[in-house]
């Protein structure tokens, strides 16, 4: 036979009435069944005790199992219907039917206690509402901080790049300086050294103070 529907939330109803209503409904079908099948074997054996000049054997087993499946065939969708029927309404708990344990949810509150609580939610929206402004303020204050310290990169990147540019064009003028007077700086040197063998200098007599006098008239 087929199996009826799934039926899943049956907890309430197997507190009720101390056995899940869908497994009670399959006991009463599997009964039925039975006695179904009794009855048809019943038939067919009465059929055979027929002689064969009358109603022959091969035709008594054809017709036999023709009755069974549609017999089957209609238990079945007759069960499913019935099934449904009597899970959704006949064994089905209203709402408003409680267990003896579920009494005391059926006391009323009384309104002071629905004043109460809904006084506490409205605290709850209200300090939910603060902490949120608080969240953007602190929000906003972080991005100033964040804005002002990359100001503060920027103006210090700035000022080391102008030191940079400014040491990178002495070095250049130096450099320069030493290319357009080379031979100069060369004749220079060569005297210094010649100043520094003559024995006739005195000690305090530097080569920058002969240089002033002599070298470079």
């Amino acid at each position: 036979m087929a199996e009826g529907p799934n039926i899943t939330n049956e907890e309430y109803e197997t507190n009720f009435f101390g056995f899940p209503p869908s497994i009670f409904f399959a006991e009463v079908k599997a009964i039925i069944s039975d006695r179904l099948c009794e009855g048809l074997d019943l038939v067919e054996k009465k059929l055979q005790e027929i002689p064969d000049d009358v109603l022959p054997q091969a035709e008594v087993k054809q017709g036999v199992d023709t009755l069974r499946d549609c017999t089957e065939s209609n238990f079945s969708k007759t069960c499913q219907k019935l099934e449904s029927y009597v899970l959704g309404n006949v064994m089905k708990i209203p709402p408003h039917v409680l267990l003896p344990s579920d009494v005391d949810q059926a006391v009323q509150v009384p309104i002071s206690g629905i004043l109460s609580l809904q006084t506490e939610i409205d605290t709850l929206h209200l300090q939910i509402k603060y902490e949120r402004r608080l969240q953007a303020k602190c929000k906003e204050e972080l991005e100033d901080i964040q804005g002002v310290l990359q100001q503060q990169q920027m103006l210090l990147d700035d000022e080391l790049s102008a030191r940079k540019i400014s040491n990178l064009q002495i070095q250049k003028e130096n450099h320069k300086f030493f290319q357009e007077n080379a031979e100069e700086i060369k004749v220079v040197s060569g005297k210094i050294q010649e100043a520094m063998k003559d024995p006739s200098l005195e000690c305090n007599h530097l080569p920058s103070k002969y240089l002033a006098e002599s070298a470079w008239k």
